[in-house]
């Protein structure tokens, strides 16, 4: 019982710190060629949004298509509220 209370007391403390302690990068979406960028489903995969020019993302992890192209998930603010886009090509990102 004391372990438990123990344990209850440690996890009460270390979850709410935890999400803070995963690096993550903060870039904007830019496309030399375009006014916005597509966002994938999967790494080139099926486009499910576009995100314009200039928007801050936050990059949570990388991944590489099939063909080794690295690819990042990104998510980001919207109208107040937070929101997972997808993956963008990695050099369409300014980090």
């Amino acid at each position: 019982m004391r372990y438990l209370v123990f344990l209850i007391s440690f996890l009460a403390v270390a979850l709410p710190i935890a999400p803070a302690a995963h690096a993550q990068t903060r870039c904007i979406v830019y496309d030399p060629t375009e006014d916005a960028v597509n966002v994938r489903a999967s790494p080139n995969g099926k486009i499910i949004n576009r995100l314009r020019n200039g928007r801050v993302v936050q990059v949570n992890y990388y991944r590489n298509d099939t063909l080794g192209r690295p690819w990042a998930w990104v998510e980001g603010d919207y109208n107040g509220f937070w929101r997972s886009w997808g993956f963008i090509f990695l050099p369409l990102l300014v980090c």
